[in-house]
């Protein structure tokens, strides 16, 4: 049945209103992963007009999500996104039902322990909880944001994506990678590992003498959504270590309601379907 031209126009409003919601949100990311932005780096961060960016950017300063340098030169996340964080912190249904797993994981490993989602094409740390081993390594605190690929977590969230969407965002990535002390090949390998060993490993990779596991996390749909990272200086994470360390993670959130950390065979049937 073909459309009226007054259904046609309606469609062709909605488009357009998704479209300027996702450039929103495109921009938000951007300033989100570069302090201080200048409007034609956001321009070509985006791969929008510089006009379009501007007009953006106005919108998302004048309701608080974003804010401008003294002199207008520059910009940064605004108020509005620190209240709507502390919203989320509050209300958040994946940090809560993790939050005591966490603590009772760096109680018993003495390491950092940390929960991260994924954003699009990044992973986000929403929960730190540092365990009583004397040396710490704090390397990423809650907020940051990380290419997928980079950082155990992070790994773990992209490693069993299907080929095309992993090639896809390791190939987005690549000039992002090298400022986090990392290549793009690195990570296609650290991908191909990571489905071998059924859970993400980064040995020393981004920072020298720092290791990291990762473990990922499903919903009730099956999505890979968040995961579970330790980290700790290399020599507490060889094997057998690494091994039993994945496996307390398991055991200590294995009862968390509609959150599923998926083990080795699961994870290799996901891989297989998802190609």
């Amino acid at each position: 049945m073909e459309q009226t031209p007054i259904e046609t126009e309606k469609l062709s409003r909605t488009s357009e209103g998704t479209q300027s919601i996702r450039r929103a949100i495109q921009v938000l990311h951007a300033v989100a992963a570069h302090k201080d932005m200048r409007l034609t780096q956001i321009s070509n961060e985006v791969g929008l007009h510089v006009a379009t960016t501007r007009r953006i950017l106005v919108s998302l300063v004048d309701m608080g999500f974003l804010q401008t340098s003294g002199n207008h030169s520059t910009y940064s996340l605004g108020p509005m996104v620190l209240h709507l964080g502390q919203v989320a912190r509050d209300q958040n249904v994946i940090i809560e039902p993790f939050r005591s797993r966490l603590e009772e994981i760096a109680k018993r490993s003495g390491d950092t322990v940390l929960l991260s989602v994924r954003s699009q094409n990044d992973a986000v740390c929403v929960l730190r909880v540092e365990g009583a081993f004397p040396i710490r390594t704090m390397i990423i605190d809650v907020g940051s944001i990380r290419p997928l690929g980079a950082g155990a977590g992070s790994l773990a969230l992209l490693a069993w994506l299907p080929d095309q969407q992993v090639e896809r965002i390791i190939t987005l990535h690549a000039s992002a990678y090298p400022k986090l002390s990392i290549q793009a090949e690195q990570v296609r390998n650290l991908v191909k590992q990571s489905r071998k060993l059924g859970y993400a490993l980064n040995d020393g990779l981004m920072l020298k003498g720092i290791s990291g596991l990762g473990i990922p996390i499903s919903d009730t749909a099956g999505n890979i959504v968040a995961a579970i990272s330790i980290t700790a200086i290399s020599s507490r994470m060889k094997e057998p270590r690494a091994r039993e360390l994945v496996a307390m993670v398991r055991q200590v959130c294995k009862d968390i309601p509609f959150w599923t950390l998926l083990n080795q065979e699961q994870l290799n049937f996901k891989y297989r379907h998802s190609n």
